[in-house]
């Protein structure tokens, strides 16, 4: 990330990566974490737009090298700095009368969740053990706030990443064949949401930086409802893997609900109309905050 700040590669940097909060709070976990959170204050003051994937085991992540979950919600770094925007997941459903369809429309959307599927992966999203609540996010009701207990909360906004349903790629490295393959998860996310908001640089002719502050803004004023799809239905409740002592685990989830959730943050964009959003509201990143 540094060397892309110093050569400046790009305005927008998608990362899909991340590790336990759970396993950052030693001596070790502490500087690694003060490193990148040096790094994302210089992308910040450089006008670059940071964007991570929230995880793949819903409420909770991986606690060992075996693939063992914590028994305990968590969430994970750095997805769940402050500096940086989070990104969650939901299934989408689009096309025809209930089939999907390429040449259809968006019908709905629900928290990623694929275990009815028999698939052990659903959106990272909860309350951060290891960051205070940034003041973008002291603009959330006060119902959502009894939730977050003054704490950072994840994800701030989601986008498709259901296996089942999940996106076409073709994949030419990584020791696998070459060709087309369907692929699922938060890291599908974060990178489209890149997209979306190279889109709305380009539109603003500069970059827009910064992305929470306007986000939460628009969100505490109303204006988010006609321009991302609130996604109010499931939750990301992880179970099948197994913990540290052998134990199966099933680690309770927060659910979707109207507005801001800790499953999908403030939803998917609707592409459309967040352009024409951005394209009025010419707003400093760093206003008030």
């Amino acid at each position: 990330l540094n060397y892309a700040i110093d050569h400046h590669l790009g305005d927008v940097v998608s990362m899909s990566f991340g590790e336990s909060e759970l396993v950052l709070t030693d001596a070790d976990g502490q500087r690694v974490i003060r490193a990148w959170e040096k790094a994302f204050s210089r992308a910040r003051d450089s006008h670059i737009t940071l964007f991570v994937s929230s995880g793949d085991e819903g409420s909770t992540n991986t606690a060992d090298d075996a693939g063992d979950v914590f028994p305990v919600p968590n969430v994970s770094y750095p997805a769940s700095s402050p500096q940086v925007t989070g990104v969650g997941g939901t299934s989408l459903f689009f096309g025809v009368g209930n089939h999907a369809d390429p040449n259809g429309k968006y019908l709905s959307e629900t928290v990623w969740n694929d275990e009815q599927f028999g698939i052990a992966a659903a959106g990272g999203g909860g309350v951060s053990a290891l960051f205070g609540q940034p003041l973008y996010q002291a603009l959330l009701p006060f119902s959502v706030q009894k939730t977050l207990h003054r704490k950072r909360g994840v994800p701030d906004v989601a986008y498709n990443a259901g296996v089942v349903g999940g996106v076409i790629v073709y994949l030419g490295f990584g020791g696998l064949p070459t060709g087309f393959y369907i692929f699922g998860g938060t890291s599908a996310g974060a990178p489209q949401w890149a997209g979306v908001i190279t889109d709305l640089n380009q539109l603003a002719g500069r970059p827009i930086g910064f992305l929470n502050n306007r986000l939460y803004l628009l969100g505490a004023l109303g204006v988010l409802r006609n321009l991302t799809h609130d996604v109010t239905v499931g939750d990301n409740t992880f179970s099948f893997f197994t913990t540290p002592n052998g134990d199966f685990a099933t680690v309770p989830g927060f659910s979707a609900t109207t507005g801001w959730d800790l499953a999908t943050g403030w939803g998917s964009p609707n592409l459309g109309k967040l352009l024409a959003l951005f394209d009025q509201w010419d707003i400093d990143d760093d206003f008030a905050f």
